[in-house]
């Protein structure tokens, strides 16, 4: 009968050994799938990662393009010649008197 009841006992710490790991595993799956998956999750921030440089990037072109753009309204009010220049060249303005000779070009 001792017997009997050891082996019984050692079946029930072999089960019980056996629910344990099953538990945990289960419990590890779980935060494998929400550490890829879930909301904040190593994809998603991945991701956010990704479109961050995107607009880091567009962020720093925005800057230099505001740079150019202060430059030359900087130049458009202080210098004349420059404001002159740019009404030539960009609107097709000619000074009273002047004649304007255009070529057409043979590439096309």
């Amino acid at each position: 009968m001792a017997r009997k009841v050891k082996k019984l006992r050692s079946a029930v710490r072999r089960a019980q050994s056996r629910v344990v790991v099953c538990v945990l595993l289960a419990y590890v799956v779980i935060i494998a799938v929400l550490f890829f998956t879930g909301d904040s999750g190593y994809l998603k921030i991945k991701e956010l990662e990704t479109k961050r440089v995107e607009l880091q990037s567009k962020i720093d072109e925005l800057r230099n393009e505001n740079t150019i753009l202060t430059k030359k309204i900087d130049n458009a009010k202080k210098d004349p010649f420059w404001t002159e220049k740019v009404v030539r060249e960009e609107l097709d303005l000619v000074k009273d008197g002047e004649i304007v000779i255009k070529m057409k070009s043979t590439e096309k």
